[in-house]
């Protein structure tokens, strides 16, 4: 699981490629129209619908599966290994890298679940070859703390060994006290960064999210726009030092500050982290009728 707009940029260029292709082997390939239209009931039956829109509309991230290797498989086996091999490249994940126990695993280039308003990415990994798989974290589904450790990247040269974890993150659970620190946050801002903006932090009243799902904390370090999809996890039992991962870090704010770079080390107590809390995803999962899919993540 991750950001959606982690993997948003390959995806536009994949789904470009994929348009391309299907246009023009509609042309070539009198039957492919017909294999779509039975994949998206985007298709009309006289085909007046442009094909370019239908691939897009098939495979826009709006709470459901991306089908880029079926798609891409009707184009023939030659294509998707092509496809597959070029995803396999650009994307991957490794553990203990330059060690002996150094793991790497790539992504299946079918996607279980894409959720871009909500930010949301569940992809499956592709076990090219290891025989150890490193062992999953717990998800709650249930509850979310009042502090959590977020686990994130810092500033340095050296991206191997960048990760960090910060011990007890606040986490805002009363929107009367989020919008005093918010209030006080932005006074500072006007003077250093005009156009910046915290709106996106509110809570609604009398709730302990905004309006978008975002479960906001303060964190006291600064982290980098490449934590998008870190966890923030909290130690459910001391003795095991089992953690449980309670929420997925999203972004920073104000946006404005991690964009331009302009104020350099701004105070940490007028800025401001976001996430998805595993509590809100699991609903979404229900929402978007994806049962199965929350049972297998969430067991």
């Amino acid at each position: 699981m991750t950001a959606y707009h982690v993997f948003k940029d390959k995806f536009k260029l994949l789904c470009e490629m994929l348009t391309v292709m299907v246009e023009q082997s509609s042309i070539t390939t009198p039957n492919l129209r017909g294999k779509l239209a039975r994949l998206s009931n985007q298709f009309s039956e006289n085909n007046r619908l442009k094909i370019t829109t239908c691939v897009e509309q098939f495979l826009e991230p709006n709470k459901k599966q991306l089908q880029f290797a079926e798609l891409a498989g009707l184009l023939g086996t030659s294509f998707l290994e092509k496809i597959e091999t070029g995803w396999s490249l650009k994307t991957g994940i490794a553990f203990n890298i330059g060690t002996e126990d150094e793991l790497r695993f790539g992504f299946c280039l079918d996607i279980p679940f894409a959720d871009k308003d909500n930010d949301i990415l569940i992809i499956t990994l592709r076990n090219d070859g290891n025989t150890r798989v490193p062992k999953p974290l717990h998800l709650e589904q249930f509850s979310v703390n009042n502090e959590m450790h977020l686990i994130g990247y810092l500033g340095t040269s050296d991206q191997r060994k960048s990760l960090h974890l910060n011990i007890n993150c606040q986490v805002y659970r009363d929107d009367r006290q989020l919008a005093t620190d918010i209030n006080t946050a932005m006074q500072w801002w006007k003077e250093k960064l005009p156009d910046a903006s915290l709106d996106p932090c509110r809570y609604d009243p009398g709730k302990d999210e905004t309006p978008t799902g975002r479960t906001i904390l303060h964190a006291s370090k600064e982290f980098e726009q490449r934590s998008s999809g870190c966890p923030a996890v909290v130690i459910e039992d001391y003795t095991t030092r089992r953690l449980v991962v309670q929420l997925m870090y999203l972004s920073g704010y104000p946006t404005r500050h991690y964009e331009t770079g302009k104020v350099h080390s701004p105070s940490l107590e007028y800025c401001f982290e976001s996430g998805v809390s595993m509590k809100n995803i699991a609903k979404i999962l229900l929402e978007a009728g994806q049962e199965e899919l929350k049972k297998a993540i969430f067991s």
